[in-house]
């Protein structure tokens, strides 16, 4: 039985096919398909299967024969001399060719992420590139000179260790821009000789709320501004080992960024989602942009948007939030 929405389509796709002035049909499972494409016509059932034989429909329906770029004498020559004839034709253009058709790869590493020339450009112009569009395969970047802060959240472990790594490599590519990498359980120490600064000892991190304050207070006092991103892997477990309140990180937030200090702060689900206690609570209704790899419809304190029936991302697919728009993205796979 046809619904009424297969009926409107069909008459959506007749009207858009009347609207050519000629028709052309190659031979059709069913001669009422044939119909469809060039009106009624005893032609239909009568029309030979032969590589190239069509009706086309101007006036009147005729039976042509379209001539064919190679021969052969079974299915397995002609695709053979086809894909010569192809490269022959390759090597003797020297004209301009038309670019690529862009696709997202199934698997995308970060070096092959760096290179895309979208991203090049983002990095160039002083942007953070976040990821890829999934339909038009664009780089998703944030300017630094409006970028605040961002969390990165998620609810299964193997997707938020990928999400920390794209971050990481992605922005130590980033010239003029410094990381200090507060990792509070040293779970990523392998990047300890590659960022700036590296806070893992326990003697560091116990005072760091402190330390970020004065950094701030004297480069406001001193007009200082250069380029840092604050990465902290992992907010529960500094907040569990160091001083670090509330009153400090609204600090942070509202000062940081004045003076080139920008926050990147990584969490799982359940405490920045569920937790009441004053920092998670802060950050879940304050912080500028988050990067969700989970479900959007299994977190409770942004707006679902089109996604909101989404099934679970793959590790390497996220959601960007800007808490006014959603864009689902592709990043790069960590192995």
């Amino acid at each position: 039985m046809t619904t009424r929405v297969g009926e409107a389509r069909i008459a959506s796709y007749n009207e858009a096919i009347s609207a050519f002035k000629h028709q052309l049909s190659l031979p059709q499972n069913e001669a009422s398909e044939v119909r469809t494409i060039v009106g009624s016509t005893p032609l239909a059932m009568t029309m030979e299967d032969i590589k190239g034989r069509a009706l086309m429909k101007r006036e009147d329906v005729d039976v042509i024969q379209l001539a064919l770029p190679v021969s052969g004498d079974n299915e397995n020559q002609v695709l053979n001399n086809l894909r010569q004839k192809v490269a022959s034709l390759q090597e003797a253009w020297t004209g301009q060719r038309p670019s690529a058709i862009p696709m997202v790869p199934e698997e995308l590493m970060v070096e092959e992420f760096l290179k895309l020339p979208s991203v090049q450009e983002a990095i160039e112009n002083g942007q953070i590139p976040i990821g890829l569009e999934l339909e038009m395969v664009g780089s998703v970047n944030i300017s630094l000179s409006k970028f605040k802060h961002m969390a990165y959240v998620s609810n299964a472990e193997d997707t938020f260790d990928n999400i920390t790594h794209h971050l990481l490599r992605t922005i130590l590519k980033m010239p003029n821009v410094h990381m200090m990498l507060i990792d509070a359980f040293q779970e990523y120490e392998s990047y300890s000789n590659q960022v700036k600064t590296y806070v893992g000892s326990k003697k560091e991190v116990s005072d760091i709320g402190n330390q970020l304050i004065y950094e701030i207070e004297r480069r406001l006092e001193k007009g200082i501004s250069s380029e840092w991103i604050v990465f902290i892997p992992n907010m529960r477990a500094l907040v569990s080992e160091s001083d670090l309140n509330v009153q400090q990180l609204q600090f942070m937030f509202e000062n940081g960024y004045r003076v080139g200090m920008r926050f990147i702060i990584g969490t799982d689900y359940t405490y920045i989602g569920t937790s009441v206690d004053p920092i998670p609570r802060y950050l879940k209704t304050n912080v500028q942009w988050v990067i969700f790899g989970m479900r959007l419809m299994d977190q409770t304190f942004l707006d679902k948007g089109i996604y909101s029936r989404d099934v679970a991302p793959d590790p390497d697919q996220v959601y960007l939030h800007s808490r006014k728009e959603i864009i689902k993205l592709k990043i790069s796979k960590n192995k």
